[in-house]
């Protein structure tokens, strides 16, 4: 999963088994890989919608170039049960690079290029001419 610019699409499906009672409402809940606690995303925009299955979390404020962990949980009368962890990276793609420069001695071209001034958060991995 990768999360670009400010926003990422998250989405699940209703639990197999509601246990008896059904899911009165979902929770969304953020947090970056190395940290302990889970920060509970939009409560007033999730919470008591038992008829959400997608959500948009604005990422604006999170740094670039992170690796975040999101989970979601179904909620019923008797309690509430979560879903496993998703990781995505945080990125945003890399800012233009300057123009190529030709170098030409007759035999042998030569094109030359600096790096984009911005990677967007993750690193470059190729060019193409």
């Amino acid at each position: 999963m990768l999360g670009l610019q400010s926003r990422i699409a998250v989405s699940w499906s209703a639990p197999l088994s509601d246990g008896g009672c059904p899911v009165t409402s979902y929770h969304l809940y953020l947090r970056s890989i190395g940290e302990e606690s889970w920060l509970e995303i939009d409560a007033d925009q999730v919470n008591d919608r038992a008829y959400l299955r997608d959500y948009k979390i604005d990422m604006s404020s999170y740094s670039h170039g992170l690796n975040y962990q999101v989970k979601v949980s179904a909620d019923n009368v008797v309690g509430s049960t979560e879903s496993d962890t998703k990781v995505f990276l945080l990125a945003d793609v890399p800012s233009k690079p300057a123009p190529p420069t030709r170098l030409s001695n007759g035999e042998k071209l030569t094109i030359l290029m600096s790096e984009p001034e911005s990677d967007g958060g993750s690193q470059i991995i190729g060019y193409e001419l």
